[in-house]
């Protein structure tokens, strides 16, 4: 028998085992001390993440880059396969997350799909799609690959801290980020018509004045 979310089932005995999608879930998402597994998981996640930034650090490197090229997209296809997989199950392990209210799975789902750090997870592996379905291309899709290293927020306690308080002040960064551009645009507005004549190809255009 089953609870709402599917995370229990009565055992054999009469006492309630767990299920895999409430085992996966202490694996993925809850604090250490729940699982083992977890922090085995947490280990080779990061580990997986550091390498993959060095990854694309040294693919820049022309000669290294050159020379393995095909180790390189062999190392990024598993990769992106193990980050396909964790995506996948931790949208499918979200339903068992406490809820205050009794809430419906695909809500939960959704609404985890959307926050922040699945959205990290998505953008770690989206580049490697957008290259290979739609023929954007790959040279330029490595920038984005870098976003990996955002991963490492879900599994670093002072990382997590910081992106809570950067959600939490996100108006007043947003207002400071807003009068920061204001500023730029004008100041190069005003450089620009002042020294345009004097250094016509230091300050050619107003984008050329921010610069």
């Amino acid at each position: 028998m089953t609870d709402e979310t599917g995370g229990w089932r009565k055992g054999p005995n009469g006492g309630e085992s767990l299920t895999l999608r409430k085992r996966l879930y202490f694996i993925l998402e809850s604090p250490r001390d729940h699982d083992p597994l977890n922090r085995i998981v947490d280990i080779a996640l990061v580990l997986l993440i550091a390498l993959n930034v060095g990854a694309v650090i040294l693919e820049t490197v022309e000669n290294i880059g050159g020379a393995y090229t095909e180790l390189f997209f062999a190392f990024e296809l598993f990769s992106v396969f193990i980050f396909t997989v964790e995506y996948g199950l931790r949208v499918w392990v979200s339903a068992e997350k406490p809820q205050p209210t009794p809430t419906g799975s695909v809500t939960v789902r959704t609404r985890y799909m959307l926050s922040p750090l699945a959205l990290i997870d998505l953008l770690a592996i989206a580049p490697f799609y957008l290259a290979t379905f739609i023929g954007i291309d790959l040279r330029f899709m490595r920038v984005f690959r870098l976003l990996r290293i955002l991963k490492l927020t879900r599994h670093s306690a002072a990382l997590s801290l910081v992106g809570s308080v950067l959600y939490a002040e996100r108006r007043a960064l947003t207002a400071s980020v807003t009068v920061m551009l204001v500023l730029l645009v004008f100041t190069s507005g005003l450089m620009y018509f002042a020294e345009r004549a004097a250094q016509p190809e230091a300050f050619a255009s107003i984008p050329h004045a921010m610069w």
